[in-house]
């Protein structure tokens, strides 16, 4: 097989943040959108981060947290409640990190 045919465009992906306390305090969960894989400079940039620069993490982080159409969802000045940002970091890694949903045939 040839290595174009596995290849695909990024697609926009629903992520849901329904954690106990984001229901408890808001009364639903929380959405965002983000792709469903990522080019390699922006693996290469997320890896170089240093991980006790919290500061350079969160605004890479931000950068790919997106509303429904892939604009940027967070300005600069936006800032989440403390347990709501932990969630969304911690979605934002898990799917970074989920190989079989960036490498699946469907």
């Amino acid at each position: 097989m040839d290595l174009k045919a596995v290849a695909k465009k990024p697609k926009l992906q629903k992520i849901t943040l329904d954690s106990d306390h984001v229901v408890a305090t808001y009364g639903e969960s929380l959405d965002f959108y983000m792709y469903d894989r990522y080019d390699m400079p922006t693996y290469i940039r997320l890896s170089s981060v240093d991980q006790t620069n919290t500061v350079e993490m969160l605004d890479m982080i931000r950068e790919l947290v997106l509303d429904q159409k892939g604009k940027e969802m967070l300005a600069p000045d936006d800032q989440l409640p403390p347990p709501v940002m932990v969630d969304m970091m911690n979605a934002v890694v898990e799917q970074l990190g989920n190989l079989t949903r960036q490498t699946s045939v469907a």
